[in-house]
């Protein structure tokens, strides 16, 4: 008896320690199976803001300007309201390899919201353990808004993603890694992404990482190189801002000088005239 119970219990470690593997593959496999049902077909047609980045990413393709003659620009105009642009150098590669058509604007975020699957899962085994991390898991691999977010690709649904892998990288950041300075990257792309990561994630890094520095997870020298690599990769954007809008008010209340037309400054510096939309007058 007492060799059948042991070899009971070798034959059954493997399964046990096996099961929350077994688990994490079937919640990613329903995860992926929802995202990439029918996905060539479902949504139908494409969102204007979806039709307007794949523009502007083909106009960067081929022209090395945005649609409005601007070159390389950090933020698009698109309507006149103003557009992120992270979401329109993304998609480039498939647009030059691909054309211009709904699957490659929509497969970067397709992609995005597969890859949040497991990211969540290690999110919040880092947070609260293994079963937490693995209800996570689920709850985004099912999760109606975020099935809809990868696919459909409006650019500010980048940014949950993005946030996300710089969050992980975050909490698995330690004295012997680099990853605090890959997360301050994801942090300082995020600002790209969408208009509310602008405040959201200053403030975030402002109340957690004086308790990376506090409890020792990562030293003070780590601290201030992934800081100014934060503060640093997004300075094009901040330029941007400052010089467009001459006061904090201005800022806060609208975006009027994105609707200017710029298309004389693109003629003079690119001699495209023949390849740049006629502005609204």
């Amino acid at each position: 008896m007492k060799n059948n119970s042991l070899w009971s219990k070798i034959l059954h470690q493997p399964a046990a320690s096996a099961g929350p593997y077994l688990l994490f593959f079937l919640i990613l496999a329903i995860g992926v199976i929802a995202r990439l049902w029918d996905f060539r077909s479902l949504p139908p047609g494409l969102n204007p803001d979806e039709a307007s980045i794949g523009v502007e990413a083909y106009y960067l393709y081929t022209y090395g300007i945005d649609r409005y003659g601007l070159s390389y620009p950090v933020h698009l105009i698109s309507w006149g309201s103003g557009q992120n642009a992270l979401y329109a150098y993304l998609i480039l590669p498939l647009v030059a390899l691909k054309g211009l058509n709904p699957m490659s604007i929509r497969i970067p975020m397709l992609l995005a919201g597969i890859l949040s699957i497991p990211l969540m899962y290690f999110a919040g085994k880092k947070l609260f353990g293994e079963k937490f991390g693995l209800l996570a898991m689920f709850l985004i691999a099912i999760s109606p808004w975020h099935i809809v977010n990868s696919r459909w690709a409006v650019e500010s649904n980048i940014l949950p993603f993005v946030f996300l892998a710089g969050f992980t990288l975050f909490l698995y950041s330690n004295q012997k890694n680099h990853g605090f300075l890959f997360a301050s990257m994801f942090f300082a792309a995020s600002l790209y992404a969408y208009g509310t990561a602008y405040v959201g994630v200053p403030i975030f890094l402002l109340l957690t990482l004086p308790v990376l520095i506090y409890t020792k997870q990562i030293t003070i020298k780590q601290a201030i190189t992934g800081l100014g690599v934060f503060s640093y990769s997004p300075f094009p954007l901040y330029y941007l801002l400052s010089s467009i809008h001459s006061s904090l008010i201005q800022f806060i209340l609208g975006l009027s000088q994105f609707r200017a037309c710029r298309c004389r400054h693109a003629m003079k510096r690119w001699r495209l005239s023949s390849a740049i939309p006629r502005c609204a007058r």
